[in-house]
């Protein structure tokens, strides 16, 4: 069954791209960096995608997931399910996707979420396999830029309707259609 609604997905990004009317198709894909199922979805799913389709349609990506941020607290703290560690990998690949092109961000975020996301030195191996900057990541992720990319993106998250319960979530032109983002996430 899996198979077959990808094969759906698939045929519906293609019967648009044939049409020329896939051209204003936009996905944009919120995730976590450490649960192991957003990492399948990308190793599998998003992976293959782009691999078929890439030129027929604009990939954007959220790294933010469940992530939360703390009003009340004197610093603004940002609050991720599986902990600090999941901010700071957040938050190297907001750089990554606030600061390069769509090509070069999928890239190092299928690098990233194929090895261990929270060791940076994976991470590190992975920005300069796409030829990113080790140390303009690092300076940007531990500095007020990185908090303002990631900040960006929690507003982005917590602003779509209905609410993000779950990651992977996968929005069509800005709109949250179940079908779809069903098909799109276990296939």
């Amino acid at each position: 069954m899996k198979g077959k609604s990808l094969s759906y997905f698939i045929l519906f990004l293609s019967c648009f791209y044939q049409c020329q009317a896939i051209a204003d198709v936009k996905l944009s894909v919120y995730y976590n960096t450490l649960s192991p199922e957003v990492k399948d979805f990308f190793n599998v799913q998003v992976r293959k995608l782009y691999n078929n389709l890439a030129p027929s349609f604009s990939l954007e990506l959220v790294p933010n997931g469940l992530c939360g941020m703390d009003f009340l607290s004197p610093s603004l703290t940002v609050k991720c399910p599986n902990g600090p560690n999941e901010v700071h990998v957040n938050r190297i690949h907001s750089c990554a996707v606030g600061r390069h092109s769509e090509k070069d961000s999928l890239e190092f975020v299928l690098c990233s979420m194929g090895s261990d996301p929270s060791n940076d030195e994976d991470t590190k191996k992975c920005a300069e396999s796409v030829g990113m900057s080790w140390n303009e990541l690092e300076t940007c992720f531990n500095g007020y830029s990185g908090f303002i990319f990631q900040t960006a993106n929690y507003f982005r998250t917590s602003g779509i309707n209905p609410y993000i319960m779950k990651v992977p979530a996968v929005l069509f032109n800005g709109h949250l259609n179940s079908t779809l983002k069903n098909d799109a996430i276990t296939n």
